[in-house]
C-alpha cells in the first residue's frame, strides 16, 4: 500500500497494530494527524477496519469505475479534488487523496486479519469517515492529511464528502448525543494487536461557518500509551466536511478545527 488514510481510523489502533509507539503526546500519518516525538516518519503502515466497514469493501471498490465527471450533489469528483487542493496548497507534507486511492486503500484493509469490536457498536461511527461508513456509494470523496516533515506538534486532516442531497449530509454528522451518552466511553477490540483500547469522547464547541457541526474531543489509553485527537463533522449543502486534529490542548484543538473547517467552508461556497 503506497499510503494510509488514518484520518477514517483512529490513529492509536494503527500504532498498536504497526508496533509503533508513543508517549503522552499524538502521532500522525498521511491521512490522519498526530503529534510524534517518536515515530512520525514510522507511522505509515497496515491497519484494519470495522466490520461494516469491511462488508462492503468489494462493493465499494467496484464502483470507483465511475466517471470522475459524474455529479453527485453539484459536485464531481474532479471538482471535489481541486477543492481539497486548493485546501491543501501551500501545507508542507500535505497529501490529497481522491476517491480512487481511498476505496484502494479500504479495499486492502478489508483484508487483513482479523476486525475491531466496539462495544457498545454503534461507538464505531464515531472512527469510521462518513465516506467509509456509507460504503462510498453515491458520493464523491476528496481528502488531504498533512504530516509535517519538519517535526513540528501539529497534524491535521480534511475530507469532503458529497452526498445526494442535503438530508443525506446532515444524517452522516453524528448526533451529540452519542458523544455526551453511548459513546462517552467505549472500548475497542483489536485482535490483530491483541489489545483492547479504552475511548472517552468529551464534547467540545467550536463555531464555524458551516450549517451543523458535531465537535469532540477523543483520548486513548491502549498498551499504556495516551493519546488525544480533536474531531469534527460538519454539514455545508450536500457535503460533509471532516477534520481530524492531533494536539495535546483543547485551546489548539478548537482553533484548528475552527479553522480548517471555515476554510473549507469558503471553498465550498
Amino acid at each position: 500500500m503506497n499510503k494510509k488514510h488514518l484520518i477514517a481510523l483512529p490513529f492509536a489502533i494503527t500504532l498498536l497494530i504497526t508496533g509503533c509507539g508513543a508517549g503522552p503526546s499524538s502521532v500522525s500519518t498521511s491521512s490522519s494527524i498526530g503529534n510524534s516525538q517518536s515515530s512520525a516518519s514510522s507511522a505509515v503502515a497496515s491497519s484494519s477496519s470495522t466490520e461494516a466497514a469491511a462488508s462492503s469493501a468489494t462493493t465499494a471498490a467496484s464502483s470507483s469505475s465511475k466517471s470522475s465527471s459524474e455529479s453527485i450533489g453539484g459536485y464531481t469528483a474532479d471538482e471535489l479534488k481541486a477543492i481539497v487542493r486548493k485546501l491543501a496548497c501551500g501545507i508542507n507534507g500535505a497529501v490529497v487523496s481522491d476517491k480512487d486511492d481511498l476505496i484502494a486503500d479500504a479495499t486492502e484493509d478489508m483484508a487483513s486479519p482479523g476486525s475491531m469490536t466496539y462495544a457498545p457498536a454503534i461507538c464505531g461511527t464515531m472512527d469510521a469517515v462518513e465516506a467509509a461508513k456509507s460504503q462510498y456509494e453515491g458520493l464523491n470523496v476528496a481528502a488531504f492529511d498533512v504530516m509535517d516533515p519538519t517535526g513540528g506538534n501539529e497534524r491535521f486532516g480534511v475530507m469532503l464528502t458529497s452526498f445526494a442531497n442535503s438530508r443525506q449530509a446532515e444524517a452522516s454528522v453524528p448526533a451529540p448525543s452519542l458523544v455526551t451518552g453511548e459513546c462517552s466511553n467505549y472500548t475497542v477490540d483489536v485482535p490483530t494487536a491483541a489489545v483492547t483500547m479504552k475511548t472517552a469522547l468529551t464534547q467540545v464547541q467550536i463555531t464555524t461557518t458551516a450549517e451543523s457541526v458535531t465537535s469532540w474531543r477523543r483520548d486513548y489509553v491502549a498498551a499504556n500509551q495516551k493519546m488525544r485527537t480533536y474531531l469534527a463533522v460538519a454539514q455545508h449543502g450536500n457535503v460533509t466536511i471532516r477534520a481530524s486534529v492531533f494536539v495535546d490542548s483543547d485551546a489548539q484543538g478548537i482553533a484548528k478545527l475552527e479553522e480548517l473547517m471555515d476554510a473549507a467552508v469558503a471553498e465550498l461556497n
